[in-house]
């Protein structure tokens, strides 16, 4: 990086630090720059993101222009190469490992994935720290709720070079897919209740001393009890 210096009104001299490349940009930081709608949010993005206190940039707009003239490319540049995933970054000292394509990971995996997509109501860019902490594990270590949590702060420093490939590749990849498992996680919330429906009613005539429903409850048990297993397997 280097270094920019702007002047405040009082005369103080401000150093922020200006990014030379997209290995030298962090993801949330420019998550938050790339999906800010109003000026005074996009100021304090860039704020963020350069290392500078944002009521000066606030107080005189000039200084926000010039750090868009000093650093074009990341408001009108292209992003990295989306080319395949990295197998593995080290970052903050750990070393995460991707877990794959889409098709190989677990049902937990993409419903996570899933989960974090509509958390950002349709700026992806925003649940990105989130989507790469499921989508790359720490070697070693299980990859729990906890460890999804502390992978998801860590790589919300992630630099731009290692995270976009990998973001690409699964909105690319993956957006239909994760749209796929939340609708068949709803699915199979209905189907559950219906099955616990039918089963009150099965209860509910077991007294009945009606020779011919004898067989049909015996019949109605076993579909019961297979659908459910087939439900439970389908989701494991």
């Amino acid at each position: 990086m280097r270094k920019i210096t702007l002047t405040a009104a009082d005369g103080e001299a401000l150093t922020g630090q200006l990014p030379e490349s997209w290995a030298e940009v962090p993801l949330a930081p420019f998550a938050a720059l790339a999906t800010a709608e109003l000026l005074p949010a996009r100021v304090r993005a860039l704020a963020a993101l350069v290392g500078l206190p944002a009521e000066p940039l606030l107080y005189d707009i000039n200084h926000y222009a010039r750090i868009l003239v000093a650093a074009p490319w990341l408001f009108s540049g292209e992003l990295p190469a989306a080319t395949e995933p990295v197998p593995s970054f080290v970052h903050q000292g750990i070393t995460y490992a991707h877990v794959g394509a889409l098709d190989t990971i677990t049902a937990e995996q993409m419903e996570a994935l899933y989960n974090f997509l509509a958390e950002a109501e349709g700026q992806p860019l925003t649940a990105a720290p989130g989507l790469l902490a499921v989508l790359y594990a720490p070697k070693g270590q299980p990859q729990t709720a906890q460890v999804v949590a502390q992978a998801q702060a860590a790589l919300a420093s992630l630099p731009m070079s290692i995270a976009w490939p990998a973001l690409a590749d699964f909105l690319r990849a993956g957006s239909s897919v994760a749209q796929l498992i939340g609708t068949y996680s709803a699915l199979r919330a209905q189907a559950e209740v219906a099955l616990q429906s039918l089963e009150k009613a099965l209860a509910a005539s077991s007294g009945s001393t009606r020779f011919w429903q004898k067989p049909l409850r015996f019949l109605s048990a076993q579909w019961i009890k297979s659908a459910r297993a087939t439900l439970t397997t389908a989701w494991s």
